[in-house]
């Protein structure tokens, strides 16, 4: 439905019946939605489109930097917020430990090849070592070194003709004292205990000899004072004795022993 102007109706009427050619102004109105209707000289109205005007330009412009301006404020406001700070620790907390790791990675992957690499060299360099550490072996830890001799020291007791056949077992024979030194090394170790040597005079009574056949009397001798004196008719055999002096007793008790070896360089021999 249009609405159509009272004076506008008018007109029309009064131009039918005059049955004249009036010329009525275009006039322009309103409907009920609020569109423009253009009247003709017929009295019709007809809505027609009225274009909304375009926002000016320089007011967009101006919304524009009013919303960088807000942006800006806003980010400048959150930076000097407590959170943003914290956030920013954090961040930096992060990075620090992963860098951290990184690292830590890295050398252990260094060690643990350098540490691959000692344990394959090592064993190489030590074999060498072995023998200043060990000059009798490494291996037979139970001998004793001194003056380029191995000295064995026996934890059980035996007789001597056993202790004899014992050293023998070993590659070695009794014990032979040759010099003071040796007697001094020899005490450091048979303190207070009782150890056959390779002295005896069943040979010959009173003929005191080593197995090596050297004379036991005229050569270095420690004898303990008044010995020996074969006091119950048969001893036969010498002993280191309770402070490592020298006396004769039967060949049947039961003393420890000390062996004695010749030292050989038992060095690996690495070939060049």
């Amino acid at each position: 439905m249009w609405c159509v102007p009272l004076f506008q109706l008018q007109i029309n009427l009064s131009c039918a019946i005059d049955k004249i050619n009036c010329k009525v102004p275009i006039l322009e109105s309103q409907d009920l939605e609020g569109r423009t209707l253009v009247g003709d000289s017929e009295g019709s109205f007809t809505p027609t489109a009225t274009p909304h005007p375009a926002p000016p330009k320089m007011e967009e412009e101006k919304c524009q930097g009013d919303f960088r301006t807000y942006k800006e404020r806003n980010w400048l406001s959150y930076t000097r917020s407590p959170a943003f700070h914290v956030y920013v620790l954090l961040a930096v907390s992060l990075l620090l430990s992963t860098i951290f790791l990184i690292v830590a990675v890295s050398k252990a992957v260094a060690l643990s090849s350098e540490w691959a690499e000692l344990n394959v060299e090592l064993p190489k360099k030590m074999e060498g070592h072995d023998f200043d550490l060990f000059p009798c072996g490494p291996n037979t830890r139970e001998w004793e070194y001194f003056n380029g001799k191995c000295y064995f020291f026996s934890l059980e007791k035996t007789s001597w003709t056993e202790a004899r056949l014992q050293c023998e077992r070993r590659a070695a024979q009794l014990v032979m004292i040759e010099t003071m030194a040796e007697q001094n090394f020899l005490q450091t170790y048979t303190k207070n205990e009782r150890y056959w040597i390779g002295l005896t005079d069943m040979s010959m009574e009173g003929h005191w000899e080593w197995l090596d056949g050297r004379n036991g009397i005229t050569g270095f001798t420690y004898w303990k004072q008044g010995e020996p004196n074969d006091d119950y008719r048969g001893e036969d055999c010498a002993h280191l004795w309770v402070y490592g002096e020298w006396n004769d007793v039967y060949c049947t008790y039961p003393c420890f022993y000390v062996c004695e070896k010749p030292l050989r360089d038992t060095r690996p021999q690495h070939q060049g």
